[in-house]
């Protein structure tokens, strides 16, 4: 690895181009009427990403309530202008920005919509300034996830993977109260399911031939199952299946079970590794 001293001049350089890079967009914000410079530089409040991305919204919602409905600009739907730099679509048609999905798509930059360039602005300068916030916020939220794993209940949910907490990446749907989770246990075991316990460790298994069921039943209304291949090389990255089962369904549960499991088994067999499926053939004849 070739090594390059520091370079002062570069140095230099860098921190004047970073410096007139934030006056560009300050200037930008300080174009605007106090109120909307108040709004856009009201980010100093949040603490974490999530209230950045809270007050980001609700920075946008603010922003499109103060457009106006142009008639001029579509006779078929209610379009508008960028209030803040009267900006808008020019099309054939129609102009402005259909309200408010369009406009929320200009001053977000989402999609293939030009972006604002004063919200482009005003968001990379708090994003910069929060960005230390941002690390200290993440940090203290690990050291309670932590904490939390080392003291609460968690969930076998993936053999290669660490167990997960009663709320941990719930993408969907909230977590089951004690109540709701009992019962989803008592369901498990009409299934036939093994409940291990280790520690504060849970995993609730079923084995089928050569594959690996781990029932996950965090998530309040519904049951996930997750079908591993129990003989495929830890060292491989793990191709699993998954299926579902719903509170609601009271009729024949095992036959349901059953029927999914077998499809989610089905799908997994051919990706099963060679060496794996080899083992499971019979050997030949010796000759002679």
């Amino acid at each position: 690895m070739v090594y390059y001293p520091p370079n002062p001049v570069a140095e230099e350089r860098i921190r004047r181009l970073e410096e007139e890079l934030y006056c560009a967009r300050r200037d930008i914000i300080d174009l605007m009427s106090p109120e909307v410079t108040k709004l856009l530089t009201s980010y100093y409040s949040c603490n974490s990403e999530r209230e950045y991305y809270e007050w980001w919204h609700d920075t946008i919602d603010t922003i499109v309530s103060m457009a106006e409905i142009d008639p001029k600009a579509s006779y078929l739907q209610d379009r508008g202008w960028c209030p803040l730099c009267k900006g808008g679509s020019m099309g054939p048609y129609d102009s402005g920005f259909t309200l408010p999905e369009g406009l929320k798509r200009h001053l977000s930059g989402f999609g293939n919509t030009h972006q604002c360039p004063v919200t482009r602005a005003a968001f990379h300068i708090a994003r910069h300034a929060l960005r230390e916030t941002f690390e200290a916020s993440r940090e203290a939220a690990q050291r309670k996830v932590e904490e939390r794993r080392r003291t609460e209940r968690v969930f076998m949910t993936d053999p290669s993977s660490s167990p997960q907490l009663c709320d941990e990446h719930l993408w969907s749907g909230k977590p089951r109260s004690a109540d709701e989770l009992a019962a989803a246990e008592d369901r498990l075991r009409g299934l036939n399911f093994q409940i291990e316990v280790n520690d504060n460790v849970v995993a609730y298994k079923f084995c089928h031939e050569h594959f690996l069921v781990l029932a996950d039943p965090r998530t309040a209304g519904r049951i996930e199952f997750r079908v591993f291949d129990s003989e495929r090389p830890k060292r491989r990255a793990r191709t699993i299946e998954t299926f579902h089962l719903l509170d609601t369904w009271k009729n024949d549960l095992p036959a349901k079970f059953r029927e999914r499991l077998s499809e989610a088994c089905a799908r997994l067999a051919p990706q099963r590794p060679r060496a794996v499926a080899a083992r499971k053939r019979p050997s030949s004849p010796p000759s002679g």
